[in-house]
């Protein structure tokens, strides 16, 4: 998020982990203290790329049933 963050505004931080929950589909939030006080917020998202499958559970090449 590219909004300032307010220090002295308590409530500030939650609503920015908030968002960044809501709005991240697969990562996650970081939340870093020191002194009892949260001086930084980190999020990763991971972006799940669809694979063709050419390996089963076994680890062995599948190979497409012939139409026999």
């Amino acid at each position: 998020m590219s909004q300032p963050f307010d220090k002295n505004n308590s409530e500030d931080w939650r609503e920015i982990v908030n968002a960044l929950v809501k709005s991240v589909k697969f990562g996650s939030v970081q939340i870093v203290i020191q002194d009892g006080n949260v001086v930084q917020i980190d999020s990763t998202e991971k972006i799940r790329l669809d694979q063709p499958q050419s390996k089963g559970a076994s680890g062995k090449k599948q190979t497409p049933p012939s139409g026999k």
